[in-house]
């Protein structure tokens, strides 16, 4: 993919060669645009290096380059964007090489804010920012944590790594806008149940494709809560992130949650089984019996409190035995609209296959595939129910 990345002069800026890097890596091809003052921030030797292509310098005002330049791109992408260039966009200013390339560019457009809290919680920037939503221009973040002058708040530029994985889901996928507005529900990871006050028993689940879709489901402009039972590996500040680690916080959390809900996708591996807690330590000895009782079965619980709720259930099974049936078996069972089959093989696997199958019995087989596309056939397929 062709991507512009624009940098304007923000503090976050620093940051910006670190994200150059993962764009890179990820095999696309960047051209970067700094501003006057970003430059007071990154070198234009440190940004030819890392992206081994041209730095486009605000003292370069040939008119046709940048013509030539918006025209062929498949991806502007403006970190950190400040309040500066935010107001120039959402007005039309062409006031710059950046702000001029940009009303240029007709292709999508990616921008990540950052600045201070109360810059960022301004009516005229919040205005601006609903200008470029308007203009079908993606946001993403800022993020709530450490400023600049050792002030705590939002408006801090949101994680590199977040932000290479949004330009994946943009470059790869076709967004869902039917998501837009919508709430969706998940749940993600392995829960754990306590033995005493330092063991506990649990699964092998990494919570990484709940964690994909709510990422992606944000990326589309879902209003997202992930149930997870871990600290999610990328911070995304459009996520609303419950932690949960047992069955009971799990049950309780989604709950909660449920009643104000559209979408549920229930792709937590939830333990079948538990166990009374014991207070102390329980000592080393020879051998230990456990006495394990069953967990309730949450998703059963919550179709029954459903009224207009789609609610996706997860299968996972052996791959020898016969995946689409049992998967059949369960979604009929539990009541729901659909369900994911898929095998143990796709435990910490980069790349993940399985089956959605809709209540009429009819089927989408997916991959195998990165996970990312995995979790956007997911969405697509849910979308359609």
């Amino acid at each position: 993919m062709r991507i512009l990345l624009g940098i304007s002069g923000g503090i976050a800026a620093y940051k910006i060669p670190s994200l150059l890097r993962l764009l890179v890596k990820n095999g696309h091809h960047v051209e970067t645009m700094p501003t006057a003052h970003a430059l007071q921030f990154v070198t234009p030797l440190t940004l030819k290096t890392l992206s081994k292509n041209p730095v486009h310098l605000p003292s370069q005002e040939d008119v046709s380059n940048h013509v030539l330049l918006s025209r062929g791109l498949d991806l502007l992408l403006i970190a950190p964007a400040t309040a500066n260039i935010i107001g120039k966009l959402a007005h039309g200013l062409a006031g710059d090489s950046l702000s001029t390339t940009s009303l240029m560019a007709t292709c999508p457009k990616l921008i990540i804010p950052s600045m201070h809290t109360e810059m960022w919680i301004n009516p005229a920037v919040q205005d601006n920012i609903q200008r470029l939503r308007q203009q079908h221009i993606s946001i993403l973040g800022p993020d709530t944590g450490d400023l600049a002058c050792d002030d705590i708040g939002i408006g801090r530029m949101a994680d590199p790594n977040l932000i290479a994985l949004a330009v994946e889901a943009h470059g790869r996928l076709s967004p869902l806008t039917s998501l837009q507005g919508k709430k969706i529900l998940i749940s993600s990871g392995g829960t754990q149940e306590a033995i005493d006050p330092v063991r506990v028993i649990g699964n092998r689940s990494s919570g990484q494709l709940g964690q994909m879709l709510a990422h992606l489901a944000s990326f589309y402009g879902a209003e997202v809560t992930l149930i997870s039972t871990s600290q999610p590996s990328i911070s995304n500040p459009a996520i609303h992130v419950v932690l949960a680690s047992s069955a009971m916080q799990v049950q309780a959390a989604l709950s909660e949650h449920f009643p104000h809900t559209d979408i549920l996708l229930m792709a937590s591996a939830v333990s079948d089984f538990t166990l009374p807690y014991q207070i102390q330590k329980i000592k080393r000895s020879s051998s230990l019996t456990l006495s394990l009782e069953s967990t309730p079965d949450i998703l059963a619980g919550l179709v029954t409190r459903k009224t207009t709720q789609k609610i996706i259930g997860f299968c996972l099974s052996d791959p020898s035995s016969d995946l689409v049936q049992i998967a059949i078996e369960k979604l009929h069972a539990k009541g729901l609209d659909a369900i994911v089959a898929n095998t143990t093989h796709n435990l910490g696997n980069p790349q993940r296959e399985g089956t959605f199958i809709r209540k009429d019995h009819t089927s989408f087989a997916i991959g195998p595939r990165p996970i990312l596309d995995f979790a956007h056939a997911i969405l697509q397929n849910t979308v359609l129910l």
